[in-house]
């Protein structure tokens, strides 16, 4: 819904999808990117009705079981058919209030380049984003945690390095293609780089 006569609205949303992905469901994994996943399993409770049958329904037309591709262009696919139809409907701004993915997930599993997908695809089409949540606190990173910096219990801070560098070419103007391709390059030069994080007084 679009509220009328108001020009200092700004329309949001939260990405969390797929849920049993950025969330590191035990019940279900999956890698990123990867093709033939089921529909059901990209799009949980995705739409506004309160019975999930209905919502999976909805986002799965040709069937729940329907094969799909995990991939850049179904996250653009998210983006275009919800945020960006709305905002050039309408003509309003939009933001994205906020998006993450567990630690849990690995670089295996592709953490990082579905950081860097979602952030290029921000960049690309126009619109702005906070991660989910910036700082957290605590004795270590754990399976369940997303913050990109930490303040350990004994007072040093420590940075999710590895996020940050697959998310950074994207959060300023004028990074190049080729710093963007260096930077995912660097990500995955082996098991170092699942465990990029850094401490410091």
């Amino acid at each position: 819904m679009v509220l009328p006569y108001s020009d200092n609205v700004i329309y949001t949303w939260d990405y969390f999808e797929p849920d049993k992905y950025v969330g590191g469901s035990s019940s279900l994994v999956y890698d990123y990117p990867q093709a033939n996943v089921e529909c059901k399993n990209l799009y949980d409770d995705c739409g506004p009705s309160t019975s999930a049958a209905l919502d999976t329904a909805m986002c799965c037309p040709e069937g729940n079981s329907a094969l799909m591709d995990f991939d850049k262009n179904k996250l653009r696919a998210d983006f275009e058919s919800w945020a960006i139809a709305l905002r050039d409907a309408a003509k309003v701004p939009i933001f994205m209030n906020q998006w993450s993915v567990v630690h849990g997930v690995t670089a295996d599993n592709g953490r990082f380049d579905y950081i860097e997908d979602v952030a290029s695809l921000a960049a690309e089409l126009g619109f702005g984003w906070a991660w989910f949540p910036w700082r957290g606190s605590g004795d270590e990173w754990s399976f369940g945690s997303q913050e990109l910096a930490i303040l350990f219990s004994n007072g040093t801070m420590g940075y999710d390095q590895a996020a940050i560098a697959a998310m950074a070419p994207y959060m300023g103007q004028g990074s190049s293609n080729h710093e963007r391709g260096a930077s995912r390059s660097r990500r995955n030069q082996g098991p170092a780089a699942e465990s990029s994080y850094r401490a410091e007084a």
